[in-house]
Protein backbone atom coordinates (compact mmCIF):
# COMPACT_ATOMS: atom_id res chain seq x y z
CA UNK A 1 0.00 0.00 0.00
CA UNK A 2 1.18 3.52 -0.82
CA UNK A 3 -0.27 6.74 0.59
CA UNK A 4 0.89 10.07 -0.80
CA UNK A 5 -0.30 12.37 1.97
CA UNK A 6 1.52 15.52 0.73
CA UNK A 7 3.10 16.78 -2.51
CA UNK A 8 6.61 15.57 -1.58
CA UNK A 9 5.77 12.93 1.05
CA UNK A 10 4.50 9.36 0.84
CA UNK A 11 4.20 6.35 3.13
CA UNK A 12 4.29 2.67 2.21
CA UNK A 13 3.39 -0.59 3.92
CA UNK A 14 4.05 -4.17 2.83
CA UNK A 15 2.80 -7.42 4.39
CA UNK A 16 3.69 -10.88 3.15
CA UNK A 17 3.70 -14.54 4.11
CA UNK A 18 6.16 -17.11 2.79
CA UNK A 19 6.72 -20.87 2.80
CA UNK A 20 10.09 -22.42 1.91
CA UNK A 21 10.83 -26.15 1.86
CA UNK A 22 14.45 -27.19 2.40
CA UNK A 23 16.40 -27.53 -0.85
CA UNK A 24 18.84 -30.31 -1.77
CA UNK A 25 21.80 -28.41 -0.31
CA UNK A 26 19.98 -27.89 3.00
CA UNK A 27 19.17 -31.60 3.15
CA UNK A 28 22.29 -33.38 1.93
CA UNK A 29 25.29 -31.07 1.55
CA UNK A 30 28.73 -31.78 2.90
CA UNK A 31 31.27 -28.94 2.71
CA UNK A 32 34.79 -29.18 4.09
CA UNK A 33 35.42 -25.69 5.48
CA UNK A 34 39.05 -26.39 6.27
CA UNK A 35 40.86 -26.48 9.61
CA UNK A 36 39.00 -29.69 10.48
CA UNK A 37 35.54 -28.05 10.30
CA UNK A 38 32.75 -29.45 8.09
CA UNK A 39 29.23 -28.25 7.23
CA UNK A 40 26.52 -30.92 6.94
CA UNK A 41 22.98 -30.92 5.59
CA UNK A 42 20.08 -32.47 7.50
CA UNK A 43 17.50 -34.75 5.80
CA UNK A 44 15.14 -34.29 8.79
CA UNK A 45 14.54 -30.57 8.16
CA UNK A 46 10.99 -29.18 8.21
CA UNK A 47 9.72 -26.43 5.85
CA UNK A 48 10.36 -22.82 6.89
CA UNK A 49 7.47 -20.36 7.28
CA UNK A 50 7.56 -16.60 7.76
CA UNK A 51 5.37 -13.52 8.16
CA UNK A 52 6.90 -10.22 7.04
CA UNK A 53 5.91 -6.59 7.54
CA UNK A 54 7.64 -3.37 6.44
CA UNK A 55 6.63 0.28 6.54
CA UNK A 56 8.45 3.30 5.19
CA UNK A 57 8.38 7.07 4.90
CA UNK A 58 9.62 8.76 1.71
CA UNK A 59 10.46 12.34 0.73
CA UNK A 60 11.24 13.26 -2.90
CA UNK A 61 12.09 16.76 -4.16
CA UNK A 62 14.19 18.23 -6.94
CA UNK A 63 17.31 18.46 -4.78
CA UNK A 64 16.77 15.99 -1.92
CA UNK A 65 15.47 12.42 -1.62
CA UNK A 66 15.13 10.53 1.62
CA UNK A 67 13.70 7.16 2.69
CA UNK A 68 13.49 5.50 6.10
CA UNK A 69 11.93 2.09 6.66
CA UNK A 70 11.50 -0.43 9.46
CA UNK A 71 10.72 -4.11 9.05
CA UNK A 72 10.19 -7.35 10.96
CA UNK A 73 10.24 -10.96 9.80
CA UNK A 74 8.76 -13.56 12.16
CA UNK A 75 9.92 -17.08 11.25
CA UNK A 76 8.87 -20.56 12.30
CA UNK A 77 11.21 -23.52 11.75
CA UNK A 78 13.90 -21.22 10.35
CA UNK A 79 16.55 -23.24 8.47
CA UNK A 80 19.99 -22.09 9.54
CA UNK A 81 23.47 -23.34 10.46
CA UNK A 82 24.01 -24.47 14.06
CA UNK A 83 27.42 -25.17 15.59
CA UNK A 84 27.10 -28.68 17.02
CA UNK A 85 30.76 -29.09 17.99
CA UNK A 86 34.11 -27.42 17.19
CA UNK A 87 34.37 -29.67 14.11
CA UNK A 88 30.71 -29.91 13.01
CA UNK A 89 28.21 -27.34 11.74
CA UNK A 90 24.81 -28.75 10.76
CA UNK A 91 21.66 -27.32 9.18
CA UNK A 92 18.87 -27.23 11.77
CA UNK A 93 15.38 -25.83 12.28
CA UNK A 94 14.93 -23.03 14.80
CA UNK A 95 11.41 -23.24 16.23
CA UNK A 96 10.94 -19.48 16.43
CA UNK A 97 13.11 -16.64 15.16
CA UNK A 98 12.69 -12.91 14.63
CA UNK A 99 14.69 -10.71 12.26
CA UNK A 100 14.03 -6.98 12.42
CA UNK A 101 15.78 -3.77 11.47
CA UNK A 102 15.75 -0.42 9.75
CA UNK A 103 17.19 1.16 6.58
CA UNK A 104 17.93 4.81 5.84
CA UNK A 105 18.85 6.29 2.46
CA UNK A 106 19.52 9.97 1.70
CA UNK A 107 20.51 11.68 -1.55
CA UNK A 108 21.29 15.39 -1.83
CA UNK A 109 21.95 17.12 -5.12
CA UNK A 110 24.20 19.87 -3.79
CA UNK A 111 24.67 21.57 -7.18
CA UNK A 112 23.97 20.57 -10.77
CA UNK A 113 27.30 18.72 -10.78
CA UNK A 114 27.79 17.57 -7.16
CA UNK A 115 25.72 14.84 -5.45
CA UNK A 116 26.05 13.31 -1.98
CA UNK A 117 24.52 10.00 -0.91
CA UNK A 118 24.35 8.23 2.45
CA UNK A 119 22.98 4.78 3.30
CA UNK A 120 22.62 3.13 6.70
CA UNK A 121 21.37 -0.39 7.57
CA UNK A 122 20.73 -1.89 11.02
CA UNK A 123 19.58 -5.49 11.58
CA UNK A 124 18.99 -7.72 14.58
CA UNK A 125 18.28 -11.45 14.59
CA UNK A 126 17.00 -13.40 17.60
CA UNK A 127 16.61 -17.14 18.12
CA UNK A 128 13.42 -16.97 20.20
CA UNK A 129 13.68 -20.64 21.16
CA UNK A 130 17.15 -20.55 22.71
CA UNK A 131 17.20 -16.78 23.38
CA UNK A 132 20.46 -16.38 21.47
CA UNK A 133 21.51 -14.19 18.52
CA UNK A 134 21.06 -15.67 15.05
CA UNK A 135 24.11 -16.30 12.84
CA UNK A 136 24.62 -14.45 9.53
CA UNK A 137 23.16 -11.15 10.75
CA UNK A 138 25.11 -8.20 9.38
CA UNK A 139 26.34 -5.56 11.86
CA UNK A 140 25.42 -1.90 11.56
CA UNK A 141 26.84 -0.77 8.21
CA UNK A 142 26.67 2.11 5.80
CA UNK A 143 28.03 4.01 2.84
CA UNK A 144 28.83 7.67 2.23
CA UNK A 145 29.56 8.79 -1.33
CA UNK A 146 30.24 12.02 -3.22
CA UNK A 147 29.91 12.22 -6.99
CA UNK A 148 30.90 14.89 -9.47
CA UNK A 149 29.41 14.66 -12.95
CA UNK A 150 29.58 16.92 -15.97
CA UNK A 151 26.38 18.64 -17.06
CA UNK A 152 24.02 16.37 -18.96
CA UNK A 153 24.15 12.59 -19.26
CA UNK A 154 27.41 12.51 -21.23
CA UNK A 155 30.92 13.46 -20.23
CA UNK A 156 33.15 12.76 -17.22
CA UNK A 157 32.05 11.75 -13.74
CA UNK A 158 34.04 10.89 -10.60
CA UNK A 159 32.88 9.27 -7.36
CA UNK A 160 34.54 8.58 -4.02
CA UNK A 161 32.84 6.37 -1.44
CA UNK A 162 33.43 5.31 2.16
CA UNK A 163 32.03 1.87 3.03
CA UNK A 164 32.06 0.79 6.67
CA UNK A 165 30.69 -1.69 9.18
CA UNK A 166 30.60 -1.63 12.96
CA UNK A 167 31.86 -4.49 15.09
CA UNK A 168 29.55 -7.49 15.39
CA UNK A 169 29.65 -8.82 18.94
CA UNK A 170 26.15 -10.34 19.01
CA UNK A 171 27.05 -13.84 17.85
CA UNK A 172 25.72 -17.29 18.83
CA UNK A 173 27.93 -19.72 20.79
CA UNK A 174 30.76 -21.16 18.71
CA UNK A 175 30.99 -18.22 16.31
CA UNK A 176 33.58 -15.49 16.53
CA UNK A 177 32.71 -11.77 16.67
CA UNK A 178 34.11 -9.38 14.10
CA UNK A 179 35.87 -6.03 14.32
CA UNK A 180 34.77 -2.79 12.71
CA UNK A 181 36.23 -1.77 9.36
CA UNK A 182 36.09 0.95 6.71
CA UNK A 183 37.33 1.19 3.12
CA UNK A 184 37.57 3.97 0.55
CA UNK A 185 36.87 3.47 -3.13
CA UNK A 186 37.39 5.72 -6.16
CA UNK A 187 35.57 5.41 -9.48
CA UNK A 188 35.74 7.52 -12.64
CA UNK A 189 33.90 7.18 -15.92
CA UNK A 190 33.32 8.81 -19.27
CA UNK A 191 30.11 8.49 -21.27
CA UNK A 192 29.99 9.35 -24.96
CA UNK A 193 28.23 8.60 -28.23
CA UNK A 194 30.06 7.00 -31.18
CA UNK A 195 29.12 4.87 -34.21
CA UNK A 196 25.46 5.02 -33.24
CA UNK A 197 26.17 3.47 -29.82
CA UNK A 198 26.13 4.86 -26.30
CA UNK A 199 29.49 4.07 -24.61
CA UNK A 200 30.76 4.28 -21.02
CA UNK A 201 34.36 3.75 -19.94
CA UNK A 202 34.82 3.09 -16.21
CA UNK A 203 37.92 2.66 -14.06
CA UNK A 204 37.72 1.95 -10.35
CA UNK A 205 40.05 1.46 -7.40
CA UNK A 206 38.71 -0.46 -4.39
CA UNK A 207 40.13 -0.40 -0.86
CA UNK A 208 42.44 2.48 -1.75
CA UNK A 209 44.21 2.47 1.64
CA UNK A 210 44.73 -1.33 1.56
CA UNK A 211 42.70 -1.86 4.73
CA UNK A 212 43.32 -5.23 6.43
CA UNK A 213 39.83 -6.39 7.45
CA UNK A 214 37.35 -9.25 7.59
CA UNK A 215 33.64 -9.22 6.75
CA UNK A 216 31.52 -10.91 9.44
CA UNK A 217 29.22 -12.53 6.84
CA UNK A 218 32.28 -14.27 5.36
CA UNK A 219 33.77 -15.42 8.65
CA UNK A 220 30.81 -16.50 10.79
CA UNK A 221 31.57 -20.23 10.47
CA UNK A 222 34.52 -20.01 12.84
CA UNK A 223 36.99 -19.14 10.08
CA UNK A 224 38.53 -15.71 9.64
CA UNK A 225 38.79 -14.86 5.94
CA UNK A 226 40.50 -11.64 4.97
CA UNK A 227 38.88 -9.46 2.32
CA UNK A 228 40.80 -8.33 -0.77
CA UNK A 229 43.34 -5.51 -0.57
CA UNK A 230 43.64 -2.69 -3.07
CA UNK A 231 42.21 -3.63 -6.46
CA UNK A 232 41.83 -1.96 -9.86
CA UNK A 233 39.12 -2.67 -12.42
CA UNK A 234 38.35 -1.35 -15.88
CA UNK A 235 35.21 -1.82 -17.94
CA UNK A 236 33.64 -0.68 -21.18
CA UNK A 237 29.89 -0.76 -21.63
CA UNK A 238 27.85 0.11 -24.70
CA UNK A 239 24.26 -0.13 -25.84
CA UNK A 240 22.11 0.84 -28.81
CA UNK A 241 21.72 4.49 -27.90
CA UNK A 242 20.35 6.24 -24.85
CA UNK A 243 19.07 9.59 -23.61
Amino acid sequence: MTWQFADLWSATAVAAAAYRPPDLMDLFKYIDLGSGVALYGNPELDPERSAFFETGLHYVSKRFNGTVSVYANDLSDLITEVQKSPAEIRMENVDRALIYGSDLSLQWRITDAWTAQADLAWTRGENKTSHEPLPFIAPLNGRLAFRYGSDGRRGWWVETALDWAAAQDRTPPGQNPSESWQTIGLTAGYRFKALGLDHTWIIGVTNVLDENYSNYLSTSRGLELKEAGTGVSCSWKFNLGGP
